[in-house]
């Protein structure tokens, strides 16, 4: 897949990607679904719950499904993901940069562009700040970054890997999670008939 990524000319993620911020005032009797970024390209997980008197933030930030998020702080290692539609509505803090494609932008490219490490790397090349707890990286950087924009044909396929590898990581989820629930359930079922 990343070898698909260096394919084509390369353009500004500003001709893909608009900055789009939904800000808005924590009321402290609200509960909020919140989210994170894990580094490495590896997408988004949920914070949990938390109501609005719990945070010193003023204002809070909401993700849309589709959305491309980025991480100001972890940026530099990796720390991007597009949101699935399960995201849709939690909160990230204003240390959180949220961006909308463009009309006619492929989300399966940009989602590819989060898994891609020379990505990260580009990332890292743009931070400011001294030290991994200050480093950050900012929109106006992000969108500036000159990255590959391969054809319409390697598109399709990076969108097709991307449907399968994501169908490969459900099925693996799936079986983790039976195997968890089985195993467990079988072992008492075993000992029930040695009494």
């Amino acid at each position: 897949m990343h070898s698909l990524l260096r394919q084509g000319p390369s353009r500004p993620l500003a001709a893909a990607l608009d900055l789009e911020i939904d800000d808005f005032l924590v009321g402290p009797d609200a509960t909020y679904e919140r989210a994170g970024v894990y580094g490495f390209g590896r997408g988004l997980f949920a914070h949990g719950a938390m109501r609005g008197s719990e945070t010193k933030y003023a204002k809070l930030r909401r993700i849309h499904a589709g959305q491309f998020v980025m991480s100001r702080l972890k940026a530099f290692e990796g720390a991007v993901a597009v949101a699935t539609p399960a995201f849709e509505g939690a909160v990230v803090s204003q240390e959180f940069v949220t961006f909308t494609p463009k009309a006619g932008s492929d989300l399966a490219w940009v989602e590819a562009l989060c898994r891609w490490p020379n990505f990260w790397e580009a990332l890292r090349a743009t931070s400011t700040g001294i030290g991994a707890r200050r480093e950050r990286v900012s929109a106006e950087a992000l969108l500036s970054l000159e990255v590959p924009y391969p054809d319409e044909a390697s598109r399709r396929r990076i969108s097709a890997l991307l449907r399968s590898r994501r169908h490969v990581e459900a099925l693996e989820f799936e079986r983790e999670r039976l195997r968890k629930a089985v195993l467990p359930a079988a072992r008492n079922e075993e000992f029930a008939t040695l009494r």
